[in-house]
């Protein structure tokens, strides 16, 4: 575990604040939150007491939403990857769209492959036919 540190940083660039955090045998998880109790205090209205949770695992840092009002939001650089096995959902502007991937045969000679965006109430599907 030793040199396993995860750097946190504002977007603000007027004020910016870093947080290091760096887990040990006795401490894995971090609470991030307005609370007092909170390893890492969010000065935002917009932030839960208790509002996500930073848990180092053997794969590696995990971030988890506390079930806050407002949501964890995580800026994504690049391009991010679909699996079948996991949807993606992605924040814009104030619609959040998710995205999964499902497979289905028909007369196993052509595949239908397509991905399904749940933007707020309403919901969509794109398909993108195949030949097999």
């Amino acid at each position: 575990m030793e040199g396993e540190n995860l750097l946190l940083s504002s977007l603000s660039q007027e004020d910016k604040v870093f947080h290091l955090i760096k887990p040990d045998e006795m401490k894995r998880t971090f609470l991030l939150g307005r609370s007092h109790a909170a390893d890492i205090i969010l000065n935002s209205k917009y932030a839960s007491r208790s509002h996500a949770q930073i848990t180092y695992t053997n794969k590696g840092f995990v971030l988890s939403d506390m079930n806050s009002k407002f949501g964890t939001l995580v800026l994504l650089c690049g391009k991010q990857e679909l699996h079948k096995e996991h949807n993606l959902s992605v924040q814009v502007n104030s619609s959040i769209i998710t995205l999964g991937i499902k497979e289905k045969r028909i007369n196993n000679t052509q595949q239908t492959s397509s991905f399904t965006t749940h933007s707020q109430s309403k919901s969509r599907e794109i398909r993108n036919k195949k030949k097999v």
